[in-house]
């Protein structure tokens, strides 16, 4: 088990952005992240473990050219709480699945829209959210290994960003060569 506690004070945070014309970024005056954060694995049986984290998190920040109402004094897009927990599984033949549950809670960010030629801005909460994850890793040669994996198996609906939407369920595989 592991325990880490931190805090960070820093000047000109850089924070990028998108919008329909583009990407870019800017400078925060002043952010603090604060935050602790346990993690632990352990093995149940010979050819099964289990492991997990939690992390809690306060932000704190000042001038932000993108608030400039100042609807909130956090960060945008940190949730307070994250984790994941899950299982990892031996199987004939040196392969391998591994089962996790990622949990991410709610965050806010400020959001700005024009009305009648003023512009406008809004704190915009977005939801928490939960997903499941699971992944077989089978070794093909000593230098090589397949990987089958399905993300979000539950096709839960759920954004990291405001305005877009993450992809439901992602089905796909990898292949990996050891050199």
């Amino acid at each position: 088990m592991r325990f880490s506690v931190y805090h960070y004070s820093i000047d000109d945070f850089i924070k990028r952005f998108s919008l329909p014309t583009g990407r870019g970024c800017y400078n925060i005056d002043k952010v603090a992240l604060t935050g602790a954060s346990v993690d632990a694995s352990v093995g149940l049986l010979s050819w099964m473990s289990a492991f997990g984290n939690v992390t809690y998190q306060k932000t704190k920040k000042e001038g932000d050219i993108f608030d400039p109402s100042k609807l909130t004094g956090k960060l945008d897009y940190t949730p307070k709480w994250k984790g994941n927990v899950g299982f990892d599984f031996k199987l004939p033949y040196n392969a391998a699945l591994s089962a996790r549950q990622r949990f991410v809670g709610s965050s806010y960010t400020v959001y700005s829209f024009t009305a009648q030629g003023k512009t406008n801005y809004k704190l915009v909460k977005l939801g928490s959210y939960a997903a499941t994850d699971l992944e077989v890793k089978i070794p093909v040669t000593k230098y090589s290994e397949l990987g089958i994996y399905a993300e979000n198996i539950f096709d839960k609906s759920y954004e990291e960003r405001y305005g877009y939407p993450l992809p439901g369920r992602i089905i796909g595989a990898s292949v990996k060569i050891f050199l």
